[in-house]
């Protein structure tokens, strides 16, 4: 039994593990529209396709120096939107 409708996701997360378990759940009942992104700054080159839903990491690049954190990302994001 399918509820609701199909939403474009937008899943921005480093683990390749855990964004493909989103993944699955997602579009399990309903066929969403779902986009991983493993960087922030991949995410924020496509924030003009105005996903309805982002799943942001909030842990993102934790043990990498140069890369943009999950809050620094939806800094951005809100700024976007």
């Amino acid at each position: 039994m399918k509820f609701g409708k199909a939403r474009k996701i937008f899943i921005v997360e480093d683990d390749e593990l855990q964004s493909s378990l989103l993944m699955d759940r997602l579009t399990r009942d309903i066929p969403h529209t779902v986009t991983i992104f493993p960087t922030g700054e991949d995410c924020l080159k496509h924030i003009h396709e105005n996903p309805e839903i982002i799943i942001l990491d909030y842990h993102l690049n934790k043990d990498k120096k140069d890369a943009a954190t999950g809050m620094e990302i939806l800094t951005v994001i809100k700024k976007a939107n």
